[in-house]
């Protein structure tokens, strides 16, 4: 009613009332369009936030000890359960140094993102994140493996040298990507995409996404290498990230310089 007596003062009955710096008037359904006016970026803002976390980093940050102690000493979860075993104190210091990586990159990429580009630090990142997730599952692999005799005379398979050097070196290169990539990025393009009187929504459905994803992705992991090998989530995590990373090239454009209704 409101915007209804403003626009019969102003000689625009017929209109609407003009909008400037992309206010919404709540009193008109118009100047409120639905996310679904905006299917272009949605589409890529869903893509983006199950995308960063079907890339398994989450349970890579949040597992890291288990992972280590499942390469170099053959442990295994449900038999240390039942004898009481606990992971080597050393290696919940991993956890610790991936998060000063992350820490680092996430840093590096707050000062240079407006110099190299959203576009091209997606693209890197999610390209590093997918080679890494690659090494990772051939890491875990079976058919790889070394065999050893123990002091009593059995015959124990152990990950040999070049699946330890694979897993090391892919846990890294998933949490320096991430860094570099999805972590900040994804935040920036989706507020960069959205014109203003739909950034909020955006936000919140970008939010309950990524969410979600996060918690279907942290709920299988465990479950999902006792019942199809340790290899397997790893191998599901590359393939949904290469497929994240072919979606970035094709379709997620360069966001910098974009602000208010230029996102339309």
């Amino acid at each position: 009613r409101v915007a209804e007596v403003e626009a019969e003062v102003l000689g625009l009955d017929e209109q609407r009332v003009p909008l400037e710096y992309g206010e919404v008037n709540f009193f008109m359904m118009d100047d409120c369009p639905a996310i679904s006016h905006y299917w272009r970026q949605a589409i890529i803002i869903a893509c983006l936030a199950i995308g960063e976390q079907f890339c398994g980093h989450i349970n890579i940050m949040n597992y890291a000890p288990v992972i280590f102690a499942e390469v170099f000493y053959n442990y295994d979860e449900e038999e240390a359960s039942k004898n009481g075993g606990a992971i080597a104190s050393e290696l919940l210091t991993t956890t610790i140094i991936l998060g000063l990586v992350k820490f680092v990159i996430t840093t590096f990429v707050l000062f240079e993102v407006d110099k190299l580009g959203r576009r091209f630090l997606l693209k890197a990142g999610a390209g590093i994140v997918t080679v890494s997730l690659l090494f990772m599952a051939i890491g875990f692999t079976v058919g790889l493996e070394e065999t050893q005799v123990t002091a009593s005379g059995e015959t124990e398979v152990v990950h040999s040298d070049y699946q330890e050097a694979l897993v090391v070196i892919g846990c890294t290169g998933v949490v320096a990507g991430f860094a570099l990539s999805y972590g900040p990025i994804t935040w920036l393009v989706t507020s960069e995409l959205s014109p203003s009187s739909i950034r909020g929504r955006m936000l919140g459905f970008y939010m309950v996404l990524t969410h979600g994803s996060a918690a279907i992705v942290s709920f299988t992991f465990l479950s999902g290498q006792q019942k199809n090998g340790e290899a397997y989530p790893f191998w599901l995590y590359f393939f949904c990230s290469l497929a994240s990373f072919a979606f970035i090239v094709a379709a997620v454009p360069e966001t910098g310089g974009v602000s208010g209704s230029d996102g339309e």
